[in-house]
């Protein structure tokens, strides 16, 4: 954002007394040789006040606004994604070529010196009608029509014609199916209706692609939660629905709230559930503060800098077409001492995916840092920035609402910790585990399995990843099996049978067929030493079946249930480090996993994060609280 023309606008509206061109002449210069197709617009609502404001709102504020050069490249990524199963899965052979593609290099293409008058007087024409024709929209401002109605696009897709086509599909729905005044309603009838066909999630993508475009989705629903916000969005406008995209800090997760006859806005999640009015719920996923891509200039974003600071800012927290929406979400204040003088500016991070994420900015008065509307349930860190890089300005903090904690190491004083995982476990990772409850290891000397005998019963969710069973008394048998509860999928990622010490790898795996469609889940992945691969059958009591070859007196079965790779691996090298304020991260010391769980002396009090150096990627801070590990969850 540095070497944007935003930055050079937000500096020179600052820089100094003399005159400067208004922001509608500057778009016009911008335009270049497209000048005239945007003065034919203005000509053309000269008789109409309102709509002539509306164009010029779109005009002035249109120099920022891009897309990425189309065909080619672009087109055979999202002809693959075209692809994706009812799992969100990509066949690897068609994947493999575009694996780690990114859109950056290509050129930028910019509104105002490409598009045309015809297509923006259609688009504002469009937005007037629906604004006008709903009944919900009686009481929605010009300013907010401006924003939740109005946009021809939403981020960096093509442009294209979409309302018509969207429209086109929708407008039964409240010409006839719904009829009432409620916009919540509305919006759950339109929802009901895009989830034929469901959208399918899929991430296949990293770096993800740029907005796909309006034509794409109609076509093909599938994609991230992006994809599925700015479906909604094409849906919801081109109908009279008003509505906006907010999302967390990193772009990860991004949702749609539309706005309500009360003033306020209502979220929607697609297909996570119903439009809900009045609730601060995000769904689970903390985010620390909440932001929205705004089509109109917000000038208080810069106004709250003096102009040598702007120089020394993150464009984050001054970039005019980012709004801080977290009002709306959170009603907590974090106020916090920090070791500064008053008038100086600090920051405020969160941790996520092994950095610091700053999310918010805060002036010191009284030798305190204040921030308004920030998520509780978080730990957060105070930052300096200078040179173009942040630094911990003091020690983290675990903030409740109410209760401010702050992690202070005491290194004088240790305490003696067993630590099971390195990333919170999350609900999700259970209801994965917890499916092998129930299922029962077998083992027979034929595969028809008419006499069996039963080497171990799980009877609860297990607590760990890697399960050992050493049995009281060797069995001898050729065929191994787990069975399923009835009522259940048989699902396990990894399955080993021991005789005297020597692993028996299977000479084949039989039983249940696999999950129908689902491209990862064969039989062989619960014997390929890969705890995130995995089998699940197509049929509930289903079963595997592992094939020795030869008779052998089994003594040991080992066993993993379907889990995210996360709780401690033996044999893997781990690295337990805390956090000493201003010094940064501090190494306790590396050890190898010799069982599943790492015992420490840590320093009393202290934010600790520990990391596997063997393998992945997912790690997260924690603390320690009844000698268990609290683990922000995001």
């Amino acid at each position: 954002m540095r070497n944007s023309w935003i930055v050079w606008l937000v500096i020179g509206m600052m820089a100094a007394c003399r005159p400067q061109p208004s922001r509608l002449e500057q778009a016009l210069e911008f335009a270049g040789g497209n000048k005239g197709e945007l003065l034919k617009v203005l000509r053309h609502y000269e008789g109409d006040t309102l709509k002539l404001r509306a164009a010029q709102f779109l005009i002035e504020n249109m120099p920022h606004r891009y897309f990425y050069r189309q065909g080619g490249e672009m087109d055979s990524v999202k002809r693959v994604r075209t692809y994706s199963n009812s799992f969100g899965q990509i066949a690897p052979e068609r994947y493999r070529r575009w694996e780690g593609y990114t859109y950056q290099h290509l050129p930028k293409i910019y509104d105002a010196q490409v598009i045309t008058a015809d297509y923006l007087i259609r688009n504002i024409d469009h937005a007037f009608a629906m604004w006008r024709k709903r009944p919900w929209n009686r009481n929605l401002s010009f300013d907010d029509f401006c924003e939740y109605l109005l946009p021809y696009r939403i981020g960096d897709e093509p442009l294209e014609e979409w309302r018509e086509l969207y429209e086109a599909d929708f407008r039964h729905l409240l010409d006839s199916v719904y009829t009432g005044s409620d916009v919540v309603a509305a919006t759950e009838t339109i929802s009901r209706y895009l989830l034929k066909p469901v959208f399918i999630y899929s991430n296949d993508f990293n770096p993800p692609l740029p907005h796909v475009g309006a034509r794409y989705l109609f076509e093909h629903r599938f994609g991230t939660c992006r994809d599925a916000a700015d479906i909604m969005v094409y849906a919801f406008r081109s109908i009279g629905i008003p509505c906006v995209e907010d999302m967390d800090i990193r772009g990860n997760h991004v949702w749609v709230a539309i706005r309500d006859t009360t003033g306020h806005d209502a979220r929607i999640w697609y297909i996570n559930g119903p439009t809900e009015r009045g609730t601060l719920d995000t769904r689970g996923y903390k985010r620390g503060k909440v932001f929205r891509e705004t089509c109109g200039f917000q000038r208080e974003r810069i106004e709250r800098f003096g102009r040598k600071e702007l120089e020394h800012v993150p464009s984050l927290f001054y970039h005019p077409y980012l709004k801080d929406v977290s009002a709306e979400y959170y009603p907590d204040t974090l106020r916090m001492n920090v070791e500064a003088a008053d008038g100086q500016l600090r920051y405020m991070a969160y941790f996520y995916d092994g950095r610091w994420w700053p999310c918010a900015c805060s002036r010191i008065s009284d030798g305190r840092m204040t921030v308004p509307n920030i998520e509780s349930g978080m730990i957060y860190l105070p930052m300096t920035y200078e040179d173009g890089r942040y630094a911990p300005a003091g020690y983290p903090v675990w903030f409740a609402g109410q209760e401010v904690r702050p992690l202070l190491p005491d290194t004088l004083h240790r305490e003696k910790v067993r630590l099971w995982r390195k990333y919170p476990y999350y609900p999700w990772i259970r209801n994965h585990v917890k499916r092998i409850a129930g299922s029962r290891f077998e083992g027979s000397l034929t595969r028809d399995f008419c006499q069996s005998e039963l080497l171990y019963a799980v009877s609860d969710t297990p607590r760990i990843a890697y399960n050992r069973v050493d049995l009281s008394a060797p069995v001898r048998c050729r065929f191994v099996r787990l069975k399923a509860p009835v009522g259940r999928q048989a699902e396990v990622a990894e399955i080993a049978v021991y005789s005297g010490g020597r692993k028996i790898g299977p000479v084949a795996l039989e039983g249940s067929e696999p999950e129908r469609g689902n491209l990862i889940v064969s039989r062989e992945n619960a014997a390929d030493g890969n705890p995130l691969t995995y089998f699940i059958s197509e049929v509930e009591g289903g079963e595997l079946v592992l094939d020795l070859g030869a008779a052998v007196a089994v003594d040991r079965v080992d066993f993993m249930p379907r889990n995210d790779d996360n709780f401690i691996r033996p044999g893997d090298f781990y690295e337990l480090l805390y956090h000493a304020g201003t010094k940064g991260w501090k190494s306790l010391g590396r050890t190898v996993a010799d069982t599943t769980f790492i015992e420490a002396d840590v320093p009393a009090g202290a934010l600790l994060w520990l990391k596997d150096l063997t393998r992945g990627r997912e790690e997260h801070v924690f603390f320690m609280e009844n000698g268990k590990q609290k683990f922000p969850i995001f």
